[in-house]
């Protein structure tokens, strides 16, 4: 039911010093946007079998308001799926609850913990490329 890895994702009190870091360090080219608290990058690729499809693994860190503090871990990572509405069903039939769902332009998502509280995004990617 994943297809893959959508995303990670880091939050930070301080994202654009981390994100500085990472391009330092790493080379990595990050598209700052500062005044959305966004700073990442999108890596493009072909799904591995199947139809091969061109896809994206988004690595971003977004900016903490001041005086919330980051999920367990500070980090979240998305799950691609292809069909997400059959992912949540067979979630919430192990018993597991869906904290929420949202549909965007750039996909459809579901949001849930794991038994030891990390956030864990799904996501269907609805602008896949053949």
């Amino acid at each position: 039911m994943i297809a893959g890895i959508g995303g990670t994702f880091l939050f930070s009190a301080n994202a654009e010093r981390v994100a500085a870091w990472y391009a330092r360090v790493l080379g990595i080219a990050i598209d700052a946007r500062p005044d959305d608290g966004y700073f990442g990058c999108e890596f493009e690729q072909r799904e591995a079998a199947g139809e091969r499809r061109l896809t994206r693994c988004v690595w971003a860190i977004f900016q903490l308001e001041p005086g919330v503090e980051a999920q367990p871990h500070g980090v979240t990572i998305n799950y691609r799926t292809d069909d997400l509405d059959a992912l949540v069903a067979r979630i919430e039939g192990a018993g597991v609850t869906i904290a929420r769902r949202a549909d965007y332009a750039h996909g459809r998502f579901a949001w849930l913990d794991d038994p030891e509280g990390r956030h864990v995004e799904l996501w269907q990617d609805t602008r896949l490329a053949p």
